[in-house]
């Protein structure tokens, strides 16, 4: 089988990965992929000269995973082997060597021992960058880590997101500027082809895509400022590029020290408000506070950070101020001056018995998108103002009569209750209950439904899984995002806090920063009871299997039936891929290339769009010897 491969910066001479010898078109056999694969070839300069000590790295694109990290070095002849049992569709070849341009290649395929896939690669000529990085004053900014990357390209829509940038192979050591604010990259890609026209850049530049190398500046492990050299820059710039630093984003960076902020908090007459709460932006943090003259002193803040501080109290409308914590003092203290306003009186009562729950921990806050408002329960305790689309967070807890006094303003606040052993709710102002005759809004809970399970031993999801996907659809206003759990070393679960109503149980399988579900259906859940589940259990008697691309997803939906609403699996490192207990019918599929939301984006012309499957079958989706499959974009 022959690979075709673009290498950023280098010329591919050629690329085999190997046909595997076996023959198992039965789909009665399964295929055992042989280990371990290879990788090997020879690394010439653009004169077809080896390039003795270039360094080639293995393994997985992500930082987060470099357990799997495989070395090896070009000898005197530029000549490299590697061995490896890691593979995978997110595995990359980096390729880097003093004096030229580095380069890395994704979607390789690595061959069998019996059969290596041969890589011949040229590396261009380095194009280093002398770097000046200066302030807005013009003078020189030392001690910055610059870190070169690949460019951010592309935009945020509903169908697409920018790409992720990559450090480039060959900058493992830090490279600092020095006293004068300079300092000189190598091993950097190849400089981008000749400009058309000044108004095509200006056109790509639009849609974020005139890029041709971002720079990260970093002091003390923080990105302090990053830049994205353009095409346009690039030329214009004869290798000697100046950067200039914001100056506020410098003095930040240099001012590590921490401070305390002095806050008061006062009503409109000028009087102090004893008893209140406070709490920063973005900061999952409370400060309660008792003090007659409505004081508080804030702790081991950045000095120079500015502040966003909120001030709760009951009777009053919440409202904040700025503050920077080095420009206060106990004398000179942020001052919030609170309106007032009438609080919620809440009580929280047991569905069944109609008995007040004590110690229930409720955040509120303020909805104030018109259109998609949401709710993510696995980082309930994450949650702060400004934090997933509330505003005016703030959090109180039931006391021994079930009762909470929520402060409230023109923009009146919701409850979201998360509480251990009762069904999670969400409760917008458009919802309360009617206030009873002391305007008290009493709120029923209801027990608790709990989902838990595991994957049956022996399933064939069970070593492709990695957690559980939830989602639900409420009635209350606000959409619930898939909550996702980790399975634990024997593959079970538990989700609890549930209420009853309909779910979507989905299997998920993560690979680097792609995630795709491999088995999903539908559960009717009970309220206040357990339901036991087993995710990945199917129950006919048919195999499908057949051999395409490697790593490429094959996707099932059953068409006939409710015992699973979808079913994926991925193909070995030779191409090959099997799903076992399927029932007699049809199935529509889909067979191509995951994106990074784990849709996929490129199907194989070649796959029916409906599998009639009436027994067990195997096909082969490859393409003929000297046939290019295209890939089309899927619906």
């Amino acid at each position: 089988m022959r690979w075709s491969l673009l290498l950023a910066g280098c010329t591919l001479i050629s690329l085999c990965a190997a046909a595997v010898a076996q023959d198992e078109s039965n789909p009665a056999v399964k295929h055992v992929p042989e280990f371990p694969r290879v990788l090997e070839g020879q690394i010439v300069d653009d004169q077809k000269q080896p390039i003795a000590g270039a360094v080639l790295k293995w393994g997985p694109r992500y930082p987060w995973n470099r357990k799997k990290l495989i070395e090896a070095q070009t000898d005197d002849n530029g000549e490299f082997r590697i061995e490896t049992d890691y593979v995978g569709s997110q595995f990359s070849l980096q390729i880097s060597a003093k004096g030229f341009c580095s380069t890395w290649g994704h979607n390789i395929v690595p061959g069998p021992k019996s059969n290596p896939t041969e890589m011949n690669i040229s590396l261009a000529k380095d194009n280093p960058l002398t770097i000046h990085a200066v302030d807005e004053n013009g003078s020189a900014v030392p001690g910055l880590t610059v870190v070169p990357l690949t460019p951010s390209n592309g935009v945020f829509s509903s169908f697409s997101s920018p790409t992720t940038p990559e450090q480039i192979p060959g900058h493992d050591e830090p490279v600092v500027t020095d006293e004068n604010g300079v300092c000189r990259l190598e091993q950097l890609i190849p400089g981008p082809e000749p400009l058309q026209s000044i108004e095509q850049e200006e056109q790509r530049a639009k849609f974020n895509n005139a890029g041709w190398l971002r720079l990260n500046f970093v002091r003390d492990e923080d990105v302090v400022h990053y830049h994205q050299i353009s095409r346009i820059e690039y030329h214009a710039s004869h290798g000697d590029v100046t950067v200039v630093i914001p100056n506020r984003t410098l003095e930040y960076a240099d001012d590590a020290s921490v401070s305390t902020l002095h806050l008061q908090v006062i009503d409109t007459d000028g009087n102090p408000v004893p008893n209140y709460q406070a709490t920063l932006r973005h900061r999952a943090q409370t400060w309660p506070v008792n003090n007659p003259e409505g004081r508080l002193a804030m702790e081991n803040l950045r000095s120079s950070y500015r502040c966003q501080i909120r001030a709760f109290a009951v009777g009053y409308a919440p409202h904040f101020e700025y503050g920077i914590a080095k420009e206060t003092s106990a004398s000179d203290p942020v001052i919030i001056t609170l309106q007032p306003h009438a609080s919620l009186k809440v009580r929280l009562v047991d569905a069944a018995t109609k008995a007040p729950i004590t110690n229930v921990s409720v955040l509120t806050g303020v909805f104030r998108q018109r259109q998609r408002n949401y709710i993510e329960w696995s980082s309930f305790d994450e949650y702060a103002d400004g934090h997933h689309s509330l505003e005016d967070v703030c959090r109180h807890t039931s006391d021994a009569n079930g009762m909470l006094h929520v402060p409230d303003g023109i923009h009146s606040a919701s409850l979201v209750i998360y509480h251990r052993g009762f069904s999670r709710r969400v409760i917008l102002p458009v919802n309360r209950p009617e206030p009873d005759s002391d305007g008290v809004i009493e709120i029923p809970l209801q027990r608790e439904a709990v989902i838990r399970g595991s994957i049956p031993e022996g399933s064939q999801f069970r070593e492709l899984t990695d957690s559980i996907s939830l989602s639900f659809q409420s009635n209350d206003g606000v959409d619930h995002m898939y909550e996702r759990v980790d399975l634990d070393d024997k593959g079970e679960f538990e989700i609890h806090s549930l209420e009853g109503g309909s779910y979507h149980v989905t299997l998920m399988h993560s690979e680097g920063n792609v995630t795709y579900s491999c088995w999903s259906r539908k559960f009717e859940i009970e309220p206040g009871a357990a339901t036991e589940l087993e995710p990945g259990k199917l129950t006919g008697n048919f195999v499908f299997a057949g051999r395409t691309e490697p790593f490429t997803r094959v996707a099932l939906t059953p068409t006939h039936h409710v015992e699973v609403s979808h079913l994926a699996v991925v193909s070995d490192v030779d191409g090959y891929f099997r799903i076992e207990g399927l029932q007699r019918g049809q199935f529509k599929a889909a067979m191509g290339v995951d994106s990074l939301n784990g849709r996929i984006l490129r199907m194989n012309p070649k796959v029916p769009a409906v599998i009639d499957l009436n027994g067990d079958q195997f096909i082969d989706y490859r393409a003929e010897e000297g046939e290019t499959l295209p890939f089309f974009l899927s619906n």
